[in-house]
């Protein structure tokens, strides 16, 4: 990929894939001499089916979350110190 103004080609790698109408990008250099680049897209978004479920949520300490029908879900590993 080339961009404006460069010579040089652009050696990417995509965290994923583009999608939308693309209006800017941004290039951003970090002290270590990294590059990043941001696009920003218009996108679509679908709305999702309409349900008749409720459920309850709390973020807990012991627990990752507990919903309102009392079922449990632990912290995942990334989270514990």
């Amino acid at each position: 990929m080339y961009i404006a103004k460069s010579t040089e080609h652009l050696n990417i790698r995509w965290s994923h894939p583009l999608e939308g109408k693309h209006s800017s990008i941004t290039i951003a250099k970090d002290c270590a001499d990294r590059y990043s680049v941001s696009f920003c897209s218009e996108l679509e978004i679908k709305s999702l089916p309409k349900v008749d479920k409720i459920v309850g949520i709390d973020l807990g300490l012991t627990d990752f979350l507990v919903t309102l029908y009392g079922e449990k879900v632990k912290p995942l590993n990334a989270l514990i110190k």
